[in-house]
């Protein structure tokens, strides 16, 4: 549901963006920034599927951590399809100058899907440094309760 709201958000943004100023993004743009969005993607996803919760004895700890992995990673698939659906439209509306008006309302494809794939890869970066915070913590809490046994 929230990222049907952040894509409704930014669609609101690209028309606002589009009917003051005359940009539109190049093919060079969007290939960059899919590229950049793919790396992320990839990266997130490595570090999720490396996530170990070795040394937790709490079970019930054990499964919130793994439920929370798991919405993590479900997240990032659902992300990653939004990402090549609009990298693929964007492609395709570029040689169609991408630009359509409704009802006096421009709205400029390329620059959407644009700005959905920049807050995508913004998205990534986020959810790998909590990911990362996560692996941390749990790393802290399991050496001292290691500690607490000795």
């Amino acid at each position: 549901m929230k990222i049907l709201l952040r894509i409704l958000i930014v669609f609101v943004l690209s028309v606002i963006i589009a009917s003051v100023y005359e940009y539109q993004p190049n093919a060079s743009l969007l290939n960059t920034i899919f590229t950049v969005s793919g790396i992320m993607f990839s990266v997130g996803l490595g570090l999720i599927v490396s996530f170990s919760p070795d040394g937790v004895r709490n079970s019930s700890y054990l499964q919130r951590i793994r439920k929370n992995i798991n919405n993590v990673k479900n997240s990032f698939f659902v992300e990653f399809f939004v990402v090549v659906l609009c990298y693929v439209l964007s492609t395709l509306s570029l040689p169609l100058n991408g630009i359509i008006v409704v009802w006096k309302v421009k709205i400029n494809l390329p620059l959407f899907f644009s700005i959905q794939i920049l807050l995508s890869i913004f998205y990534f970066a986020i959810n790998f440094l909590s990911i990362q915070k996560l692996k941390n913590e749990l790393f802290d809490r399991v050496l001292d309760e290691k500690n607490k046994q000795n």
